[in-house]
């Protein structure tokens, strides 16, 4: 069973602030877009690359530079950075958006983990008085059908598991996704008169193993034999 919790606050959360203050660090960090299309082992640390990058454009959507084709396999427990920038105000808007309005760029990072995970996602823009800006900044996760499947706009394809729908909160949460092949979607517009520039954090840690229910009952009685003895003690 896959549970979110969604939190809007970054003061509740100063966790969220990590992107913001580090991302200079992070621009610094990411990969060269002609970086190997192969699966890449990031072993518990390291930038994703962008799988594939989707912009508007006066003809429709189009394949942005940004991409790689690349797969990051990820190691659980593990924090993960993402950033992109873009030198220019954007003007034309992707067909079949989310419905949390429309946006000019979707960077789709594409990652593998092999065991069970829970974790969560941090994102925040640089917004400098005009010079710098992403406007409705948001992001999804969702579980591809095959280690195969390609990236999308618009709406989750039907064969694929939605973990967190399209959110433009600071940070999300997630529990016990399985192992597989998923995409983390980060889209806005950066409409500043310089462009604009994000950033942001993927943190898996292992997920809790519950115990089966007869071992719970088992356990529950080990309790009760202990506190029955205690009182016979007495």
């Amino acid at each position: 069973m896959k549970l979110t919790k969604t939190v809007r606050s970054m003061t509740e959360h100063p966790s969220s602030l990590f992107a913001l203050i580090s991302l200079a660090f992070l621009m610094i960090d990411s990969p060269d877009a002609s970086a190997s299309v192969a699966t890449i082992d990031l072993s518990g640390s390291g930038t994703l690359a962008i799988n594939t990058q989707f912009l508007g454009s006066p003809t429709g959507n189009v394949t942005g530079p940004g991409g790689t084709s690349a797969i990051d396999a990820l190691l659980v427990p593990g924090t993960y950075s993402f950033s992109d920038a873009f030198a220019a105000p954007q003007t034309f808007s992707l067909t079949g958006t989310s419905g949390l309005g429309s946006y000019s760029f979707q960077d789709s990072y594409k990652f593998t983990i092999a065991k069970p995970a829970d974790g969560s996602t941090v994102t925040a823009a640089i917004n400098d008085a005009g010079l710098l800006n992403v406007s409705n900044l948001q992001f999804r996760l969702y579980e591809a059908a095959s280690p195969t499947a390609a990236a999308t706009v618009g709406e989750v394809p039907g064969t694929a598991t939605s973990i967190l729908l399209w959110t433009a909160a600071s940070s999300s949460s997630f529990s016990n996704i399985a192992p597989g092949t998923y995409f983390l979607d980060i889209a806005g517009t950066a409409n500043g008169s310089a462009g604009g520039t994000y950033g942001g954090a993927l943190t898996l840690q292992t997920s809790a193993v519950p115990l089966p229910g007869s071992l719970s009952l088992a356990a529950g009685g080990l309790v009760l034999l202990g506190l029955a003895g205690r009182r016979r003690a007495r």
